[in-house]
């Protein structure tokens, strides 16, 4: 029986030891109706950092159906930051297209929305006034993330 609770206790410790270790932190935060986050997530000793920005999909009004922004990498948060500022700064009725890493912005000449949709073709509309925020917003905290 001494045998059989020592190798229990053994093998209960060695567990504990190889368990993966999990810490998130938020590092930034968007502010008032635009609720971005810049995470850090450490796993055992591999770290990532990346921004997330989760929506409604517009879609759909009655269920849950979360899409979502999500970047690894500074320039590519620089670069779609640059274009939510462009396409918010539009002031002639046009319409135009364009794809940021999986992100896609689309400016209707009939409408005075952004729309932004990602990989999974769920989206959500910003008013220029927010996309130029969000934009702002992504650069002054690109910092955070890694090429």
């Amino acid at each position: 029986m001494k045998k059989l609770f020592f190798i229990s206790a053994i093998f209960i410790a060695s567990s504990v030891v190889n368990a993966q270790k999990e810490v998130r932190q938020v590092l930034a935060q968007g502010k008032n109706s635009l609720d971005w986050k810049i995470n850090q997530l450490i796993k055992d000793d591999d770290t990532t950092i990346y921004f997330y920005y989760g929506f409604q999909n517009r879609e759909y009004q009655y269920i849950t159906d979360i899409g979502s922004i999500f970047v690894t990498s500074k320039s590519e948060l620089e670069i779609l930051g640059k274009k939510l500022i462009e396409y918010g700064s539009i002031v002639d009725k046009v319409s135009q297209t364009e794809l940021v890493g999986d992100v896609r912005l689309e400016f209707y000449d009939f409408s005075h929305l952004l729309y932004v949709y990602d990989r999974n073709k769920k989206y959500t509309n910003l008013t220029k006034k927010e996309a130029i925020k969000l934009g702002n917003e992504m650069i002054q905290n690109s910092y955070y993330l890694k090429d």
